[in-house]
């Protein structure tokens, strides 16, 4: 086996050099040391069932290591018009899938990083992409006005967390010609389906039929079954049925018992968020010897607030619906994997 290290690679060089080394006939994989913290790529020669290790986006702690074979990652499929540019780091599971459709479609693919400026964009990237992907996390820090750029952009695809009715408007106000698309996906089961009428969400159709791909646990989790006749296997995703559509509500992984109180931090950043002098916030889990857990609240402000007026809505609610802490931030902590973190050490 030979190791390639990506840190002696410009990243620029990176799709040109995995490219070469699959016409060459090798496989390749993607992970992540967890002794030294560098992307690194597997090239070995051998078979399709080659396995290979690519890590988790790691939202709720140490991100997990995932096997899945070569043949199975090589069978992602590519269209040769599209031309992508992605803010998917090539050492997960999205990106990896997008060096993949760049090499079997002969079309460059774009790694882009934030912050984005007018002058990250090349002539090449402003006549040639046609497809923009990235987590609705990083979408939201981004400036839509330097997407207009991208003269060839047809559709912004959105993956890795719940996309909400915001990211889509937002989106579809700046660039009204450009599509958004939903990717539902993860690290162990690759892309599970895409959503392309705009609204958040699946809809329930998907979930009708003998051959349904998705069932609903009776504790909330969405279940899936990757071929027809398997077992619908559990995905982590926490959902509720909504006017024919079944909206995310959290990871299950996450859900927090404080004191007792089981707590979903998704519902609760969701109530904040609805406060008029917050524009995001994302709450965070924090262990605590005397309650078990304590959720810190991170706050974006959109307009200058007493933060114990803050603490005085927060007490108005349920139990099982505040935070033990109000913090203002500027801005938030985000993952490798393009997520924002979610915990604490």
């Amino acid at each position: 086996m030979n190791w390639l290290d990506l840190d002696e690679i410009p990243r620029s060089l990176w799709f040109e050099v995995l490219r070469k080394s699959l016409d060459e006939g090798f496989s390749f994989a993607v992970c992540k040391t967890s002794e030294i913290d560098t992307a690194r790529v597997l090239l070995p020669t051998g078979s399709a069932e080659q396995q290979i290790g690519i890590f988790s986006g790691g939202t709720t702690g140490d991100p997990k290591l995932i096997r899945h074979s070569v043949e199975r990652l090589l069978g992602v499929p590519s269209k040769p018009e599209m031309v992508l540019a992605t803010f998917y780091s090539p050492d997960r599971m999205a990106g990896l899938q997008a060096l993949v459709h760049g090499i079997k479609s002969r079309n460059p693919v774009y790694f882009l990083s934030l912050p984005l400026a007018s002058g990250d964009i090349s002539a090449e990237m402003s006549a040639g992409v046609t497809h923009i992907s990235a987590t609705p996390s990083q979408m939201r820090f981004i400036d839509l006005g330097v997407l207009h750029q991208f003269n060839a952009l047809q559709a912004i695809t959105l993956g890795g967390e719940a996309v909400t009715t915001t990211d889509i408007r937002r989106i579809t106000s700046e660039l009204p010609r450009v599509r958004v698309y939903q990717i539902y996906a993860s690290s162990e089961f690759g892309q599970m389906c895409t959503v392309r009428d705009e609204k958040p969400g699946l809809p329930q159709a998907y979930f009708n039929g003998e051959n349904r791909r998705f069932e609903i646990a009776k504790d909330g989790e969405l279940l899936f079954r990757p071929r027809e006749g398997e077992s619908f296997l559990p995905t982590g995703d926490l959902v509720r049925v909504e006017r024919g559509r079944v909206l995310f509500t959290g990871r299950k992984d996450l859900l927090v018992s404080v004191g007792g109180i089981l707590r979903n931090p998704k519902e609760i950043e969701a109530i904040i968020e609805g406060w008029p002098e917050v524009a995001m916030c994302i709450v965070k889990n924090k262990r605590s010897v005397m309650t078990g857990s304590v959720l810190i609240a991170e706050v974006l402000l959109e307009s200058e607030v007493e933060i114990p007026i803050l603490y005085q809505r927060m007490m108005a609610l349920p139990p099982n619906q505040q935070a033990q802490i109000i913090r203002k931030v500027s801005e938030f902590e985000m993952t490798p994997a393009g997520k924002f973190a979610r915990r604490y050490e």
